[in-house]
């Protein structure tokens, strides 16, 4: 494990090679790597040139230039600080330094001791509470649970909330929990079990001050299965008790909901969820069906509606989802289900959500953006980037960035898609040197969906990465044959037009179809 070092919103680790902005990959070349990491571990002194050359050419002799351009690419990458000057520092007939303030960390434990909020917000993960059952299959129940915790906890404009997709990385039990909590960037972790029975489940949780060790609140409640919701937002309750001053009334009533009328529409649900997020095509059938049976079980049940309009949405834009691919009647489905997820229960941010993907595949695109800002506002941690794919398309790439970059922070180990939406937004801003290291990510992560390698393909192509290019596109005709750049400028109706036609001729030179 190699060490890891932060400057502000950079991030160089050692162990991966990789310098990331925001959670996002910043390309910069092999020498320009070691030349930042010798500057780094100078700890603000100075490093003469010589010195510097023994790190990043060690043996050979090269020419004086080579230093300056490597030392020009990181100025460039790296940008300016607060006071418009580049924290590399020439130092007359000295060398270099690197003038801002560096924190160096083992391995990804980059954040012991602060909050990723940088807002005075105190931090909290929940991590996945363990199913005590002899049913190993059981274990999505306790991942319900958790979710739900979540969620309701996010809703608290005081707190700082991890997305539960990255406690989930921290599933398996026996993590060290201070480890796990610089990891996330947090100070406090909240850790539990579940223990279900027929009709009867227990929920204890333990609230965690990971920078001391200490436990600062512990309890256990039990319930019928039936008031699984109740029992949840007792729990909330008491958490929240401990980490906030004060809860309003306002936030209880925003947390409140009707509980689902059939308990077994709950357990359809839980087990539904993953394979639309991650565009899981192998599972992505069974988990409609399991949707669909939840609504059957509850007609009353909200979330369920938001996730099918989701469900919809995907398999009309993606070309793996055979019959269902550019069907109007998938179309017409995804938006009744999120208009009745919104009428049933309009405080879910998740319903707004869907509504707000349903408006900008309508190309209402100022609706759009309405819903996503209600969801937002009604769940001000909410992690979910296709509020920036929205944003991008309504020609404000800037805007999309920051919350593309928020959404990956607050989940740093969201469905790669997120990223594929960010080097989106950078290459609609004419910055695709930006724009590769996310869409590689995504590319590599999920090489059957579609979109990315769409935008993969300009971007390298803007770049003069001709082979890159090429493989990108093949890989556009592979996932889907019909694939046109009429087809795709009728879909994603740009407002900025000049910025789509740039992005057109670029498919057009790669000689994707007209």
């Amino acid at each position: 494990m190699g060490s890891v070092y932060e400057y502000g919103p950079f991030r160089l680790d050692t162990g991966s090679g990789q310098l990331q902005r925001d959670g996002a990959h910043v390309p910069i070349g092999r020498r320009a790597f070691d030349l930042l990491l010798a500057l780094l571990r100078a700890d603000g002194g100075v490093v003469s040139r010589d010195e510097l050359y023994d790190a990043v050419w060690p043996g050979q002799a090269v020419e004086d230039s080579n230093l300056s351009v490597q030392i020009a690419a990181l100025r460039k990458a790296l940008g300016t600080a607060e006071d418009g000057q580049s924290p590399i520092q020439t130092m007359a007939r000295r060398g270099y330094r690197f003038a801002g303030s560096v924190r160096e960390v083992l391995g990804p434990l980059a954040n012991a001791g602060r909050d990723l909020a940088g807002d005075g917000r105190p931090g909290i993960a929940v991590l996945p509470f363990q199913t005590l059952s002899d049913h190993p299959d059981q274990s999505w129940f306790g991942d319900g649970v958790t979710r739900e915790l979540v969620s309701a906890l996010a809703r608290f404009r005081e707190l700082f909330v991890i997305s539960a997709n990255s406690s989930f990385r921290y599933r398996e039990a026996g993590h060290d929990l201070a480890q796990v909590a610089r990891g996330l960037g947090v100070r406090y972790l909240l850790e539990g079990s579940i223990q279900r029975g027929a009709n009867r489940v227990r929920i204890v949780a333990n609230l965690i001050d990971a920078a001391t060790g200490a436990q600062i609140w512990t309890d256990r409640v039990d319930g019928d299965l039936t008031d699984i919701f109740a029992l949840q937002d007792e729990v909330t309750d008491s958490i929240s008790g401990v980490l906030v001053a004060r809860i309003t009334v306002t936030e209880r009533n925003r947390r409140a909901r009707e509980p689902t009328a059939r308990w077994q529409a709950y357990d359809y649900y839980l087990r539904a969820t993953d394979p639309v997020r991650l565009q899981d095509i192998a599972n992505f059938e069974a988990g409609w069906a399991m949707m669909e049976k939840a609504i059957e079980l509850d007609p009353g049940f909200a979330p369920a509606y938001a996730e099918m309009a989701w469900y919809c949405l995907a398999a009309w834009l993606d070309p793996r989802c055979g019959n269902r691919f550019r069907d109007p009647a998938t179309m017409a489905n995804a938006w009744t289900y999120a208009q009745t997820a919104v009428r049933i229960d309009p405080m879910l941010p998740a319903a707004h959500a869907s509504l707000g993907m349903a408006l900008l595949w309508r190309h209402e695109v100022d609706q759009s953006l309405k819903a996503f800002a209600r969801a937002a506002e009604l769940n001000p941690n909410m992690a979910d980037g296709r509020h920036g794919q929205a944003l991008v398309i309504a020609g404000q790439p800037l805007e999309a960035i920051a919350v593309l970059r928020r959404a990956v922070r607050i989940d740093p180990h969201c469905t790669p898609i997120w990223h594929a939406f960010l080097g989106h937004a950078h290459l609609m801003l004419d910055e695709p040197e930006a724009a590769l290291g996310p869409l590689r990510t995504c590319t590599a992560q999920m090489p059957g969906w579609r979109a990315a390698f769409v935008w993969l393909a300009a971007t390298c192509e803007r770049l003069g990465m001709t082979q890159e290019a090429r493989d990108a596109a093949t890989s556009v005709l592979r996932i889907g044959p019909s694939f046109t750049i009429g087809e795709y400028g009728r879909l994603h109706q740009y407002v900025d037009r000049p910025a789509a036609e740039v992005l057109f001729a670029s498919l057009r030179r790669l000689g994707l179809p007209e």
